[in-house]
């Protein structure tokens, strides 16, 4: 996890600048088991995100090692604190390259009037469905992105990154790199 994650951080670095560098990240589906959540606080990772569901099949999505129980209390609140890894997990709230744009919108809008999950709602995009010229183009992903912001913004959040409300140095000013 080390030697990749050293890597990633120094290719980012030089093609986007270290001011790109959040100490909040998602490991691909959420694919990290104990050991490796604990490297990457070593690293200055503070928090980490993900689904915190279950699949069709009833197995954990985007959910790291968290068992059925755990995820199915994490999947309900914004973040939860693992203290034996000292990891902050956060609640990816809606995808919203997913499902149809009306039921992007209604999940958006339904998340924000959850006590428990509305506190800060947390949206992820695959960049790639802004383009034409990609396979699985959305022609109404700005749309998505952009109508989901302003029921937020309508409702009264303030657009913030998760690593905005983490009080801790950022990953990039780690002294590692």
């Amino acid at each position: 996890m080390r030697e990749d994650y050293v890597k990633i951080f120094r290719e980012v670095s030089r093609f986007a600048g270290r001011e790109c560098i959040s100490n909040s990240t998602t490991v691909h589906w959420g694919e990290g088991n104990r050991e490796v959540v604990k490297e990457l606080r070593t690293l200055g990772i503070r928090s980490l995100t993900g689904y915190f569901e279950k699949d069709s099949m009833g197995n954990p999505l985007v959910s790291y090692y968290f068992d059925i129980p755990t995820l199915e209390h994490l999947g309900n609140r914004d973040f939860m604190m693992d203290t034996e890894a000292d990891m902050i997990f956060g609640r990816i709230d809606r995808v919203l390259n997913i499902g149809s744009l009306s039921e992007v919108l209604k999940d958006v809008y339904e998340v924000s009037e959850d006590k428990h999950r509305g506190g800060f709602v947390s949206l992820m995009i695959h960049e790639q469905y802004f383009y034409d010229d990609y396979k699985n183009y959305l022609p109404d992903f700005e749309e998505r992105v952009l109508d989901s912001c302003r029921i937020l913004i309508e409702k009264g959040y303030k657009a913030s990154f998760i690593n905005d409300i983490i009080a801790e140095p950022e990953a990039k000013d780690s002294l590692l790199f």
